[in-house]
């Protein structure tokens, strides 16, 4: 029996290479003499529209993150479904980061009930706590997705502008004398070749010219391709299970990029209990992957749900 294979560009993947374009236009403006960008956050987000589930583009991601091949949505996908949102969000002319070279610094997520490939949602997308920090200004895009009404996933995901400034720095902090990461004994490892990119892109329909190859990625300055982060998100949730029922809480944050190719070492270590902001819970695990040799972790993450 044949896999079924991914669908061409739909809608919400073209949608989100126009945002790309209207991106890399607004950067390109913006350097203009006598340009200058908006100050604050817009005073609306975008108003809820409905997304749509394809089922072979489903088990392709399904199969590219190592998840099991079902019609409950991982939950990394779900966010796969609100990102075309978020970035239209965030190519809007008034919105006052550029989105070409933001850093993805990490993304925490909530899921209350589990989402089958049959169901019916709407995403709706907003920006806020905009914070101005010594390397740039950052700021927390969140999306949530509702189901005839009620929430079923929300994620904010925090990005930051290197070297933009909407206002005045704050003074450099005094250094302290910090404790040396020392890498876990591993507990797995993962192969990524250099097509990881590419593949991911075509299941997410997440195209940024960073994560396809040597020449796309050197033309926005970066010498070769990384890793989508939200694939290694993906692949940290298929790898403990990721609950399909909910509920589900998880958070994953980046440290430096993954450049492909490369052999990650992972670690994955169950807590219990453990606290994630001012609840504790009872079962969680924390994940850390890193390059053998290096002297910080690549991504770390937790996640917080039923076993």
């Amino acid at each position: 029996m044949k896999r079924p294979r991914a669908a061409p560009f739909d809608g919400a993947e073209q949608r989100l290479a126009a945002s790309y374009r209207r991106a890399l236009t607004q950067s390109l403006v913006a350097r203009l003499p006598g340009h200058e960008r908006p100050r604050t956050l817009p005073d609306r987000g975008l108003p809820a529209e409905p997304v749509r589930i394809d089922p072979r583009k489903l088990e392709a991601f399904q199969r590219g993150i190592g998840a099991p091949i079902r019609n409950a949505l991982p939950s990394s996908y779900l966010h796969t479904l609100a990102f075309p949102q978020a970035m239209a969000l965030m190519a809007r002319p008034d919105f006052p980061l550029p989105t070409v070279g933001m850093v993805h610094i990490g993304t925490v997520a909530e899921q209350w009930d589990g989402v089958q490939a049959s169901d019916e949602l709407a995403v709706e997308s907003c920006a806020e706590n905009l914070s101005v920090r010594r390397t740039g200004t950052q700021v927390d895009v969140q999306s949530t997705l509702t189901r005839r009404g009620s929430t079923v996933w929300a994620g904010t995901s925090t990005y930051l502008a290197p070297g933009v400034f909407l206002a005045s720095p704050p003074e450099p902090e005094q250094q302290r004398p910090g404790q040396r990461w020392e890498a876990p004994l591993p507990t797995a490892r993962w192969h990524l070749d250099r097509g990881v990119g590419r593949r991911y892109a075509r299941v997410s329909g997440d195209w940024n010219p960073i994560h396809l190859g040597r020449l796309p990625a050197k033309l926005l300055g970066i010498k070769g391709p990384i890793a989508h982060g939200m694939y290694l998100a993906g692949r940290m949730l298929g790898h403990v299970g990721d609950p399909p029922a909910g509920p589900l809480r998880w958070g994953i944050s980046f440290h430096t990029p993954v450049r492909l190719p490369a052999t990650l070492e992972i670690t994955v270590r169950p807590i219990s209990p453990y606290a994630v902001g001012t609840a504790t819970t009872a079962l969680g695990w924390e994940v850390q992957g890193w390059t053998a040799g290096s002297s910080r972790p690549h991504f770390s993450g937790w996640i917080d749900g039923e076993p």
